[in-house]
């Protein structure tokens, strides 16, 4: 599955855990700019109902128990969000 497609399909929330974590791994080994560009290529109406569930998301887990699992989803959760304001500002 092509990145383009896998962000697609992650968006619309229909990835299982394996494919969440293939997307990870790839996106590791992309620059930021080929994230942000692939970003900027999905429907704004789309990266906005995706922002505002990382939004709701950090704010679930920050709620939770500091381990190292939060900690990093919280992180990868600020990662993403980050991406998708620069995607939007830039579209």
């Amino acid at each position: 599955m092509s990145n383009m497609m896998m962000v697609k399909k992650m968006v619309r929330g229909g990835f299982t855990l394996n494919e969440a974590d293939e997307l990870m791994d790839k996106l590791s080994e992309c620059s930021e700019r080929q994230v942000i560009d692939d970003l900027k290529q999905i429907e704004f109406e789309s990266s906005l109902k995706t922002e505002q569930v990382l939004e709701d998301c950090l704010d679930t887990i920050s709620g939770l128990e500091a381990n190292e699992e939060n900690i990093l989803t919280i992180n990868q959760c600020k990662r993403s969000l980050e991406f998708i304001e620069i995607a939007t500002s830039e579209s």
